[in-house]
């Protein structure tokens, strides 16, 4: 008796929800809005960068979330994308990375690990005018955009006007080569009896600088894709 006194309660009280729901009155409960999640994968010291950024991109996009990775977890090596197989494990988990440009253009677009970013950037609006074009175009193929720049390290070289002016030669310009710097160099300099009075040109980063000149004249000395 006792297990029939049971089971009646419980078949009216699922009745009678049953009834409840689909009466003309009832108010569906609020679905929440479906979320897509973007992983992008960043640097360890800039996760708190991308952090505040994201928060902001989502309060601008209710619909999206940001999922920040580090490079460091997904490489297991070090802070930066430096070859080829660091592109790979850290594009085969993230939808997004940071990365250096000479390394995306020479190894991760041959290999198919980036997306051209051309028409999504034409359809949001970007203004590619806002990058300097020398960077940009270390990013783009023909009609073909891999990434957008957001920092460049550059080598400046300082000079002295009114040197230039004494030696009668005309101020820098874009397209400077390496010989015009050495002519430059030698017309400014002040040489008596064999001492240097004036330098001509003084490079604080000489390595740095033989390095850009022996890959200018023959290309990459480092193959950067595999370890020795």
């Amino acid at each position: 008796m006792s297990h029939h006194r049971f089971r009646v309660p419980a078949t009216l009280l699922l009745t009678l929800s049953l009834i409840a729901a689909c009466s003309p009155g009832a108010t569906p409960a609020p679905q929440p809005p479906p979320v897509t999640t973007i992983t992008f994968a960043c640097q360890g010291y800039q996760h708190q960068q991308y952090a505040d950024l994201a928060v902001a991109f989502q309060e601008q996009n209710p619909g999206l979330a940001v999922e920040i990775l580090s490079i460091d977890d997904l490489t297991g090596e070090g802070p930066s994308v430096v070859s080829a197989d660091d592109a790979a494990k850290v594009a085969g988990a993230a939808d997004a990375f940071v990365g250096y440009a000479g390394l995306i253009t020479a190894e991760a677009v041959p290999r198919g690990l980036v997306l051209d970013l051309g028409p999504l950037a034409i359809g949001a609006g970007t203004t590619l005018d806002d990058f300097y074009p020398t960077v940009l175009a270390l990013l783009q193929d023909e009609d073909r955009l891999w990434g957008l720049p957001f920092r460049a390290d550059l080598d400046l070289i300082f000079y002295d006007p009114v040197r230039f002016d004494e030696a009668g030669l005309p101020d820098p310009s874009i397209g400077w080569t390496w010989d015009d710097l050495a002519r430059a160099a030698e017309a400014t300099a002040a040489v008596t009896d064999e001492k240097v009075l004036q330098y001509g040109f003084i490079d604080l980063d000489p390595a740095t600088t033989l390095l850009l000149l022996a890959e200018q004249q023959a290309g990459p000395l480092l193959d950067e894709s595999r370890d020795p």
